[in-house]
């Protein structure tokens, strides 16, 4: 089955929705010593994010879609923000401290797993206590 863009953004925005209600929060919660701040931590994060779930390849392509109109309204409808230039997400980054983003990607982690292990049965091919067999090839 092929996925348009359009199902593939109504999924994205439903995910994020759904299963990660406080991420922007966590986002906007990250450390940022920059002097000039154009763009908040969330939009940041977000456009490296995005740059990730396009399939850019390099952050001249993701800028390159930046510049189209119809990309940006895109953009700021589905996650409620501008898209950054790729060139400040990667100044933030370098200065962010990789366990401010460790934090955010842990809890982040805790949610999925609670999603599939707590839902008051186990996965499936699960044992009774939420693990699953190893298989080993021989």
């Amino acid at each position: 089955m092929d996925v348009t863009a359009r199902q593939m953004a109504t999924g994205l925005r439903r995910t994020l929705r759904e299963h990660f209600p406080s991420l922007m929060e966590q986002l906007e919660a990250l450390p940022d010593v920059r002097a000039r701040k154009g763009y908040s931590a969330a939009e940041l994060v977000m456009g490296a994010v995005s740059m990730f779930l396009f399939q850019d390849g390099s952050r001249n392509r993701a800028n390159q879609n930046r510049s189209e109109p119809c990309f940006g309204e895109n953009y700021a409808r589905l996650f409620g923000m501008d898209m950054p230039h790729l060139d400040t997400v990667t100044d933030f980054l370098r200065t962010l401290e990789v366990e401010a983003l460790e934090k955010v990607k842990a809890a982040l982690t805790g949610v999925l797993i609670r999603a599939t292990s707590f839902q008051g049965r186990p996965a499936p091919g699960a044992l009774s206590h939420g693990c699953r067999p190893c298989q080993w090839n021989r």
